[in-house]
């Protein structure tokens, strides 16, 4: 049982936490979003543990850039995001109260994203003061990774 945090602020701190508090997967989220970063994590996962893990995240968790949603509502967004969005949509259950505006910020092509970590559940409260002391103050635990039917499947709730 792993949880899934997130974090909107330069990596270097964050790295050198993660090394000493038994992080299992980690990746920062760029290019592909945290949807497809996170996709791929699993499938790597999957295969190290030769079982289907998926992920439940709470979309209402997940730190956000004040203003963006906003943008969003302007119609402003990357075609890139809109690309992402479509190449996670097979492997993504969004609930019913997850608008589409919702689903793009969560595929945002990030040029220079936080970090998405996978640890244990009993090293969660540890990293997150170690994050804290070391100045990382924008994190949060967005999810949990879990056994799924299906290898990198996300579902996404409010």
């Amino acid at each position: 049982d792993e949880a899934v945090a997130s974090m909107t602020t330069l990596n270097s701190a964050a790295a050198l936490v993660m090394t000493a508090q038994n992080v299992h997967a980690a990746t920062d989220v760029t290019g592909f979003g945290l949807l497809g970063h996170l996709g791929n994590m699993l499938k790597a996962s999957s295969m190290a543990a030769q079982k289907p893990l998926g992920a439940n995240l709470s979309y209402s968790k997940i730190p956000l850039f004040e203003g963006v949603e906003t943008l969003l509502d302007q119609g402003l967004c990357p075609l890139g995001t809109k690309r992402n969005l479509e190449t996670a949509a097979s492997l993504t259950t969004f609930s019913a109260d997850i608008s589409y505006n919702h689903q793009l910020l969560l595929a945002d092509a990030q040029t220079s994203g936080g970090l998405l970590m996978a640890v244990p559940k009993a090293r969660l409260e540890d990293l997150l003061t170690e994050l804290k002391v070391n100045m990382v103050t924008s994190c949060a635990v967005i999810g949990q990774v879990v056994q799924s039917n299906q290898s990198s499947h996300i579902q996404v709730e409010l």
